[in-house]
């Protein structure tokens, strides 16, 4: 997302709310204050890509917990 956008990966890492600023011929720019005519359609793209991502990160640090908890009741 953050190479599409052109913004380091930092700047979707905050937890300011992210506006994106669709006036310059540049491509997308992230901003504070503007949000201009961003299509729909891409903005439902990046959404369903980062509640994929969200749901695969999440199975993951359950798998991570499950192991953690199994090593901790062997050692104890």
């Amino acid at each position: 997302m953050a190479d599409i956008l052109n913004v380091p990966v930092e700047e979707l890492l905050k937890t300011e709310p992210i506006v994106i600023n669709m006036t310059n011929s540049h491509g997308p720019n992230v901003s504070g204050t503007n949000n201009h005519n961003f299509p729909t359609e891409l903005l439902g793209k990046f959404t369903e890509q980062f509640e994929a991502r969200f749901t695969a990160l999440e199975r993951s640090n359950e798998r991570f917990m499950d192991m953690i908890e199994k090593l901790i009741k062997t050692k104890g």
